[in-house]
């Protein structure tokens, strides 16, 4: 059985973010990473192709084969 990590995300001060993770990885879909950040799903897209495009990560990384 797979269990959730706690995650907090608690605004400091207006317009500025804390993020909080007990432990291990945390897991989000476009859109989740979209509403943190206040920003369309689109935007969250061209981020992950250029973050692929850069090397940074590949997408054998990403899948775990």
């Amino acid at each position: 059985m797979e269990t959730k990590t706690p995650i907090q995300i608690i605004e400091t001060t207006p317009g500025n973010w804390k993020v909080e993770v007990a432990s291990g990885e945390v897991w989000m879909t476009r859109s989740e990473i979209a509403r943190v950040f206040g920003v369309f799903v689109a935007a969250v897209d061209a981020n992950i192709r250029a973050i692929y495009r850069s090397g940074s990560l590949s997408d054998i990384a990403h899948t775990g084969k």
